[in-house]
């Protein structure tokens, strides 16, 4: 076995690049990860929600931007399940827009990992009408 030591490698054509042959194994050094490619989606609400006031309601993020690994139920859980171990960064978008004569006091944004809350946001809508806001979680 040979070592090649380069400081750069470009493809010949300057489109890709090739290691190795269909069934050959690549090894990489210990603690190199060889992959980023986790499980991952993007979920969103494909038409509005309707919410009952004072009660937690779980959104139907049912429309699938995409899904790699076919990990994010979108019909009846809404929830995403990961087959491999890791660490996951997790961010959810609320919108919501003052109706005209409704008591709104007060937005929460909830993320939860197993059934158990792991991150909250609130905004204070009184008197306002409201765009957006975001909660960033990592798992």
């Amino acid at each position: 076995m040979a070592t090649l030591f380069v400081d750069k490698i470009d493809p010949q054509s300057g489109t890709s690049l090739e290691i190795g042959s269909s069934g050959d194994t690549i090894t990489t050094a210990t603690g190199a990860k060889p992959s980023f490619l986790y499980p991952a989606f993007e979920a969103f609400l494909s038409s509005n929600q309707t919410v009952t006031d004072n009660t937690t309601t779980k959104i139907q993020f049912n429309s699938e931007v995409f899904d790699t690994d076919n990990c994010y139920d979108n019909s009846t859980n809404y929830r995403f399940t990961p087959t491999v171990a890791g660490k996951y960064f997790v961010y959810a978008v609320l919108g919501s827009d003052t109706i005209a004569g409704a008591n709104l006091d007060q937005l929460n944004l909830f993320i939860y990992k197993n059934g158990s809350e792991i991150s909250q946001s609130k905004i204070d809508a009184r008197g306002n009408t409201l765009g957006s806001f975001v909660l960033l979680t990592q798992l």
